[in-house]
Order: C-alpha cells, then sequence, then structure tokens
C-alpha cells in the first residue's frame, strides 16, 4: 500500500469522496471481513487519515468473526489479501497473511474442493480456487505458491468439452437451478475466472505444461462460445450452450459477471500468458476473438439499455454495473492499447462521478468490493493513477 498518483485534474473531487466514504464506513459502517474496505484504503494516501480508521476497523472485524471457508469473499483468501495490502504499511500483518496462505495450500494439497458432482465453490472466482489462486497475485505470487491451486484447476479442465465444470449439484437449489448440469460462462462463477487464474498460474510458472494445457483448452471453449446478438455485440450465454442456439434478442446483462466485457477479458488473459511462454498460434486466436469482442461492445454500448436493476449495486457497482465496464475497458485500454475501449472507460467515469452521491450512501451500509461502494470508488481512483495491487481481487491488471 502505497502514497497513491492520482491524476488529481481527472479524479481530485473523487478522492475526496473516497476518502470520506471510508472514514464514515469506519466509524459507523457495518463490519466486514470483504477485502472491499482495505482494496479502498490502498488507493489512497497512506497519510489520510481515513485510511489507518478503516484499516483498523477491518482488522476488528477479523477478530469478531469466524471464517467458514477458503475463498476469496468472504472467506480466508479475502482475509490474505488485505493483510498483504496491509503489509505494506504494518509489516507485521505479514506474518498474518503467510499463516493463512499455509492453511491454504495445506487445504489444497488435502482435496478440499471436489473434483467430480461440483458446485461453484470447488471452482470459481468468488469462493472457489480461482479465486484463492488470484489472491496470491496481491503482492505475489510468491515462487510456487500458485501450484496447489492451479493443479487443481488443471484437473478439473482435462476433457476439451470443459465437463469437469459442469455444474452437478444445483437440481434442487430454489436459485440456482438453471445451472445445474451446465457449465457456467461467468467471470465470477464460470470458465472465465478459471482462464485467468490458470493465465495467472502460467504467467508464474511458465514451465508448468499442465496448467498450459489447461489454459488452451479452456480459451478455445470460450472462444468456440461466442456469438453475435442482434445488437452486433459478440458476446456469450450465461452458461455453454450445449449445441443450442442463443436465445432470440440481445441480453442486457453486459457486464463483468456476464457478456461480453469479462469473458472477453479472460481470454486476453489466456491470449497474454500463452503468447509470454512461445504458444503463439493459440494465443493469436484467443486474442483475436477477445479484442473483437470488446470492440463491438465499445461500438454498441448503451447505458440505458445495459445498465439496468433496482438499487445503485446492480447498476453501478464491479459485478453488474457501470464500475466493472470502467474496468474491464479501462484494462483493454491500457494493456491491448484498444481506442475504443479508453473512449468507453472515459464515458463511464462520467456515468459514475454524476451519480458519486448514490455511492456515498451506500458506503455505511455495503462497503464490499464486488456489489458495494469500495469497488467503485476504488475502480475511479486506480484508473486515474492510484494503485492497482488490488486488482488481481477481480481478475484485472
Amino acid at each position: 500500500m502505497v502514497a497513491s498518483r492520482v491524476d488529481r485534474n481527472i479524479a481530485g473531487s473523487t478522492v475526496d469522496v473516497a476518502s470520506r466514504a471510508l472514514l464514515a464506513w469506519a466509524d459507523h459502517g457495518a463490519s466486514t471481513t470483504d477485502p472491499g474496505p482495505v482494496v479502498l484504503a490502498s488507493t489512497l494516501d497512506r497519510t489520510d487519515p481515513a485510511v489507518g480508521r478503516a484499516l483498523r476497523a477491518w482488522l476488528a472485524g477479523l477478530r469478531d468473526r469466524t471464517c467458514a471457508h477458503p475463498g476469496l469473499f468472504g472467506g480466508l483468501a479475502g482475509q490474505l489479501a488485505g493483510l498483504r495490502l496491509i503489509a505494506t504499511l504494518h509489516p507485521a500483518a505479514g506474518n498474518a497473511a503467510d499463516a493463512i496462505a499455509t492453511l491454504l495450500a495445506r487445504g489444497a494439497r488435502e482435496g478440499v474442493w471436489a473434483t467430480e458432482h461440483v458446485g461453484f465453490l470447488d471452482y470459481d472466482l468468488i469462493g472457489g480456487p480461482a479465486g484463492v489462486l488470484l489472491a496470491h497475485c496481491v503482492h505475489g505470487p510468491r515462487d510456487g505458491e500458485l501450484a496447489p491451486f492451479a493443479m487443481h484447476l488443471a484437473t478439473l479442465c482435462e476433457d476439451p468439452e470443459l465437463n469437469g465444470l459442469r455444474c452437478r449439484v444445483y437440481g434442487e437449489h430454489k436459485l440456482l437451478h438453471w445451472t445445474q448440469d451446465r457449465i457456467n460462462v461467468g467471470l465470477g462463477h464460470g470458465v472465465p475466472g478459471v482462464a485467468v487464474a490458470l493465465a495467472a498460474a502460467v504467467r508464474a510458472d511458465p514451465a508448468d505444461e499442465r496448467a498450459a494445457a489447461a489454459l488452451r483448452r479452456v480459451g478455445r471453449w470460450l472462444a468456440n462460445e461466442a456469438y453475435g446478438d442482434e445488437r452486433g455485440i459478440l458476446t456469450w450465454c450465461g452458461t455453454g450452450r450445449d449445441g443450442e442456439r442463443p436465445a432470440p434478442g440481445a441480453h442486457p446483462r453486459q457486464a463483468w459477471c456476464y457478456g461480453a466485457p469479462g469473458v472477453a477479458w479472460s481470454l486476453w488473459e489466456a491470449s497474454a500468458a500463452l503468447a509470454a511462454r512461445g504458444t503463439r498460434t493459440v494465443a493469436e486466436e484467443l486474442g483475436d476473438v477477445a479484442v473483437t469482442a470488446m470492440r463491438s461492445l465499445c461500438r454498441n454500448y448503451d447505458e440505458s439499455f445495459h445498465l439496468f436493476g433496482d438499487t445503485a449495486s446492480d447498476r453501478l457497482a464491479i459485478c453488474h454495473g457501470a464500475a466493472g465496464v470502467l474496468a474491464v475497458a479501462d484494462a483493454f485500454a491500457r494493456w491491448a492499447d484498444l481506442t475504443e475501449a479508453a473512449q468507453l472507460r472515459d464515458r463511464l467515469r462520467e456515468h459514475l462521478e454524476q451519480h458519486l452521491d448514490e455511492v456515498v450512501a451506500l458506503a455505511p451500509t455495503n462497503m464490499r468490493l464486488l456489489d458495494g461502494a469500495a469497488g467503485v470508488l476504488a475502480v475511479l481512483c486506480s484508473t486515474a493513477g492510484a494503485s492497482r495491487d488490488w486488482m488481481p481481487l477481480v481478475a484485472l491488471r
């Protein structure tokens, strides 16, 4: 966590709003073990009084709660990431982070995640090993620490049809039954999150042929699932099509979680990781699909259609809303040099700045990263020049 270098000509008022929102949460907000408050603090100047107060409040929340699962959001991996961010200010936090990393690696080696009859928690970014792997990329990864998680994910991806990622446990689930016997294609709960995690593993250890082979299979599967919707966007269904035609019309969900933004980015990351280890042909194939999809989104994105929902979280936050699309657009502008993405990023920055009052109102009750105020404000700060060290937590760089 270092002093931010935010371009105040762009985001001065946003930085001030972020500081006030963080301070209000620290003094009066709902306790959380989600890494959101620490992430937002990491984008502000370390001398800001809100930073110290927020970190103390977050650490107090850890002491008051028992963690039930290893995952990134609400679990041990989120605590690991938060503690690694804090350790740049307070090195003693690094000892606690190391202890958690040891526990997570042990769990992976002992088979805490299923390899048959899987559900989201056995592979995904939100609560599963893909997110655990990415948490280690915050101020990391250290040598070899991604290997146990990458090995599990590679095991699930040995079949070119990715049947190892087909959900088998939701037949009676009230909310998730639509995913039963399907392969999820969302960044948070599906194949794209696995792709980004495997890409990080391959980047960390280019000699890991098993992870690289799994990444090639995952990338090609995703590329083959793309289709053009009626608004001219190259996109993806919420689950694998299994040979079926996509539903007619255009679905409004084009976001970090589902649709072109998150999936296109996962393909870009797969392409970049494979290219770096010399797997050029596949890398070019995946990169072409990624850029085509993102360019089509940028040219056809319509805030009045694609940003929807009853709450500020739905419309503005990373998972479903404008902040997530902004963050992905910024990543494509930064790493793929995509002009159209830079233009969409700037449009969505203006959109969010016009709705900062709604973000501030969300902060006392929801300072989470994916669906809360912390994520929106962190995206605005980081895409204007503040620290990006936290971005692996949302599968970005």
